[in-house]
């Protein structure tokens, strides 16, 4: 098919002119994502799919939208910027882990808490937050469950899912706590 006729095809949402994308570079977008940028055959797959949403979207909103590259060419350029988020991603829910898991080494003084007032904090703190955070933080870091477990127990779509919302309620859980040590 010819660059120009699939753009205004998507343009159209006709379905067959998205499907052909999708069959046209699947493989090789996998391909490349792994063998360039070391993701998983998992991780591949779901940049893939968000690399097709945002096509269709752009493509959508800006009906004359003017590609001077390929199509392909387009599309991994997407492909890249969606990458980067998610490797910043990934850097920022190390970080959030680590900083977590200094929760322990916490200087109690400061605040002139004993460690086990400490602990009764975070306990309380995790008892009140709502699921599914409730539930992923307990299975993460009481239970030492893994994501691949935490995703098939509550039904996420990947183990890349869960390590999202972790980092989503962990940011939350540190503001839920800090406000309790400092209220007391």
């Amino acid at each position: 098919m010819k660059k120009d006729k699939i753009i205004k095809s998507i343009a159209d949402n006709n379905p067959n002119a998205i499907r052909w994308v999708y069959q046209a570079y699947r493989t090789p977008f996998t391909k490349w994502a792994r063998t360039y940028y070391g993701v998983s055959e998992e991780d591949s797959k779901d940049l893939f799919q968000e690399t097709i949403v945002t096509l269709v979207s752009n493509i959508q909103a800006d009906r004359s939208l003017n590609v001077e590259s390929s199509l392909k060419t387009y599309m991994f350029g997407i492909a890249k910027n969606h990458m980067m988020d998610l490797f910043r991603l990934r850097k920022k829910i190390e970080q959030s882990e680590r900083e977590f898991s200094r929760l322990d080494d916490f200087s109690y003084s400061t605040f002139d808490l004993k460690k086990e007032e400490m602990s009764k904090v975070i306990l309380e703190t995790l008892e009140e937050i709502p699921d599914p955070c409730q539930s992923i933080l307990t299975m993460f870091f009481l239970e030492g469950r893994s994501a691949k477990d935490i995703a098939e127990k509550l039904h996420y779509k990947s183990e890349a899912s869960v390590r999202v919302q972790k980092f989503r309620c962990l940011s939350n859980f540190r503001k839920n706590i800090f406000g309790s040590i400092i209220i007391k």
